[in-house]
């Protein structure tokens, strides 16, 4: 048992409320968080690579099954250390730290997609892990991320998604223009079908393909937007 939030066994779950902290520190180290058994099994059978976790003892016995699917140091901590460690309450089990897999481009997370999301601009992680769960639900092939999008695999993203995220492919977009329009999907007739073009300014008209949903932070209007 681990008697400090200052070990640094338990550096990666630092501040975990801390959003401008955890954007700087997890996708550049190439980490992310994962909290609930349920979520912790999903993140591994999508084959992330676990780098340790984390629970309160009381929690060793009643997990002992996940413990042991676990290939990474398992730690336990009161939970007035994991509190002061994670800046919130733990009552979900257990907090597992994970690697990041190397994101595919967008043209490799579209190929035979037929179903597609859109995220533009989408900076609320709430949000972000509420469409992925719905992408999952309603079976969409691939979601595709403007560069300004929250991050799928941050905590409350995760948590949200509750494991979705590791479901559904995605792809980050490397660039999106500030003005005009930007063709993004293009794919055979039969698949994604012609083109899609996406708003990146006030002025311009979204056009939307069969088997596309694009979700921003612009209002559409049904009536002059194509949707």
């Amino acid at each position: 048992e681990i008697g400090s939030a200052d070990d640094e066994r338990l550096a990666d779950y630092r501040g975990l409320t801390d959003v401008a902290l955890r954007t700087k520190l997890e996708p550049p180290h190439g980490l992310f968080i994962a909290e609930s058994e349920l979520v912790i099994r999903r993140a591994l059978a999508a084959g992330y690579g676990p780098r340790s976790m984390v629970m309160a003892p009381e929690w060793l016995d009643r997990m002992a099954g996940l413990i042991d699917a676990v290939d990474a140091p398992v730690y336990s901590a009161s939970y007035d250390v994991l509190r002061r460690l994670t800046g919130f309450n733990v009552h979900r089990g257990a907090l597992a730290s994970f690697h990041r897999k190397p994101l595919p481009t967008v043209a490799e997370v579209l190929r035979g997609a037929r179903r597609a999301v859109v995220l533009e601009d989408l900076v609320s992680h709430t949000n972000v892990g509420a469409i992925f769960r719905c992408a999952a639900a309603l079976g969409m092939d691939a979601v595709v991320l403007s560069p300004s999008c929250a991050d799928p695999l941050y905590r409350r993203s995760v948590r949200v998604s509750m494991g979705s995220v590791f479901a559904v492919p995605y792809a980050r977009s490397d660039a999106w223009p500030a003005d005009g329009r930007i063709e993004v999907l293009p794919a055979p007739v039969g698949r994604l079908l012609v083109k899609v073009t996406v708003t990146v300014a006030p002025s311009v008209t979204i056009s939307v393909g069969p088997g596309i949903c694009i979700v921003g932070q612009k209002p559409i209007d049904p009536n002059t937007d194509g949707m």
